[in-house]
């Protein structure tokens, strides 16, 4: 039995706000618009293992990271790597940061090699780095002086709880001379992705 072309156009006025509309409502059935919008407000359900969320992690060049201060890719690197981000907080804070995505309520860790070029005198004077998700601060993390003129790795995990967060480190005090960061990563901390 044929249904008539009407009540399949009154059909499509109750999703119309015109009836001139009412040819082009059967591409926009409820279930396929809602279900895409759905998908687009709850994201990833958990974090890929094999994302890198950190760009250009050895500052080769301004992309990606925002510089503050006194703060800027630099070649003066030592022997082991290559290029890296300058911080020198002689005219107020240097900082360098960059913002990436992620699933709330998931551990992450955050890692980095850093270099001091002068001993720093108080925990004040050391470089630290932050973790923000919205407006709330999910990590504060003073990196610890272990030597001179030489790179050290250092890792701290965070709980992100929004879909963006970023990492900032900033040097305040003059007293740190010159620090140098490089190697910098984000990855999802799980034993699922291989330790």
């Amino acid at each position: 039995m044929k249904i008539p072309w009407l009540s399949g156009l009154a059909a499509c006025a109750l999703l119309c706000a015109d009836l001139a509309d009412a040819a082009k409502c059967r591409l926009l059935t409820p279930s396929s618009s809602s279900s895409a919008a759905a998908a687009e407000s709850s994201g990833p359900s958990q974090p890929d293992c094999y994302t890198k969320y950190i760009s250009n992690r050895y500052f080769a060049n301004n992309e990606a990271w925002t510089f503050g201060g006194d703060a800027s890719p630099s070649t003066d690197c030592g022997t082991i790597f290559s290029t890296c981000a300058q911080l020198t907080a002689d005219s107020g804070p240097a900082s360098v940061s960059q913002s990436f995505d992620t699933v709330p309520g998931f551990t992450y860790r955050a890692s980095l090699a850093y270099m001091y070029t002068v001993q720093p005198a108080t925990d004040a004077d050391k470089i630290t780095c932050k973790v923000t998700s919205g407006s709330n601060t999910v990590l504060m993390y003073a990196l610890p002086y272990l030597s001179l003129n030489d790179f050290r790795g250092a890792g701290f995990d965070f709980v992100p709880t929004t879909k963006k967060s970023t990492l900032t480190c900033t040097l305040t005090s003059t007293a740190s001379g010159t620090v140098h960061l490089t190697q910098m990563a984000v990855n999802w901390d799980s034993d699922t992705c291989g330790g």
